[in-house]
């Protein structure tokens, strides 16, 4: 989420090295089937547990950062932001586009003793590779040109959040690694090095056991670039947020525009609930904004929920009963979940049945009736 708007268990194998590798290290770590089992209030009552908000000052703004949760497993996670930030622990965020890798960064930063100072962010993407290098070291004066202050100089004593990573030369981040370990660096072009005392973030957007030996990465140098792996978890693995998450942006967003919430239609969060969610939270951020616009001041319904890829076509040429496409949708959408749990669990329909908190008889009926 982006910052507030106004606010096996076999034995591991081991590397040469002794510690475990990557693969294993990350694998299970936040496993989903560890999370503690909700209590046994029915499903209505408490489907997922309590919500919960980690939030912290953001002193640059002046603003709330806020990560709001209800999923156990996301919650394990932030606990162990918490933990991280108070040490100076190089941190890697893994996770898709949209997952809230800056927001957890800026968290890690402004909980830590460096909150006062500089959070400076490198966004590999905005810069070419050829100018990386002295964007970050800084270039020392010649005869032709003067001195120039790189990304290291303005961090100073404070965080340096490298996002996406493998979009830098290898050469590049083993310099960066260096300077960072040995609190010293050489200016591009400079002779006297320079005193560096910096926190190091860095994200990347994928799977983080894809990751070592890339064509720029050794794990070696992973395990350097990073003392702690931490997972950003894509939307369709925390369910128990999408609701929660769809309501903060709706207030923040009719709070900017000086305008009352508008309710929102079951039918309008069923088709919330069963979206696969491709873009993450920055996805749920842009669906809310858009209906809040598209339904003021009225009921925000299915015909607001407009996703990049919907579910459904339109006929070239009417008449099209809305009633029919709201239909078409729900039942998109259930025979897609109903496959996928299907899949998960192995054909185990009793156990989807539970998942889904419906009673046998009727999972029966909606794959008799989906052709499932």
């Amino acid at each position: 989420m982006d910052k507030k708007e106004n606010t096996d268990e076999s034995q591991p194998v081991k590397s040469k090295r002794g510690r475990k590798r990557l693969s294993e290290q990350v694998s299970g770590q936040y496993n989903q089937s560890a999370a503690k089992s909700p209590s046994k209030l029915s499903l209505k009552q408490q489907p997922y547990g309590e919500v919960v908000s980690y939030s912290v000052l953001d002193k640059s703004t002046e603003s709330t950062l806020a990560f709001l949760t209800r999923d156990d497993t996301m919650k394990r996670i932030l606990n162990d932001l918490k933990g991280v930030a108070k040490t100076n622990y190089k941190v890697l965020i893994h996770g898709l586009p949209g997952c809230g890798k800056t927001l957890m960064a800026r968290m890690i930063h402004f909980l830590s003793e460096r909150a006062d100072g500089v959070f400076a962010e490198f966004d590999t993407k905005a810069i070419a590779p050829a100018d990386m290098e002295s964007f970050l070291f800084g270039q020392a004066a010649s005869a032709g040109s003067e001195k120039k202050t790189g990304l290291l100089s303005e961090a100073n004593n404070g965080t340096l959040f490298v996002k996406d990573f493998l979009n830098m030369p290898g050469w590049l981040l083993e310099k960066l690694v260096i300077a960072i370990d040995n609190h010293k660096y050489l200016p591009v072009g400079g002779v006297e090095p320079e005193n560096l005392n910096i926190r190091l973030i860095t994200s990347v957007s994928k799977d983080i056991k894809s990751v070592a030996n890339s064509d720029n990465v050794t794990e070696d140098l992973l395990y350097r670039l990073s003392d702690f792996f931490l997972p950003a978890p894509p939307l369709k693995d925390r369910a128990a947020d999408i609701k929660i998450l769809f309501d903060h942006f709706l207030a923040n967003t009719c709070a900017g525009l000086k305008i009352d919430v508008p309710i929102v239609s079951n039918e309008a969060y069923r088709v919330l609930d069963t979206h696969n969610w491709p873009g993450n939270i920055a996805e749920v951020k842009s669906i809310a904004k858009n209906a809040v616009l598209k339904a003021a001041p009225d009921m925000i319904t299915i015909e607001h929920i407009m996703f990049l890829k919907q579910p459904y076509s339109l006929p070239q040429d009417g008449p099209l009963r809305l009633k029919d496409v709201i239909s078409g949708v729900v039942a998109t959408y259930e025979t897609n979940i109903i496959r996928e749990l299907l899949e998960r669990f192995k054909g185990n329909k009793s156990k989807v049945s539970r998942y889904l908190a419906i009673d046998y008889k009727t999972l029966l009926n909606k794959i008799k009736e989906h052709n499932i």
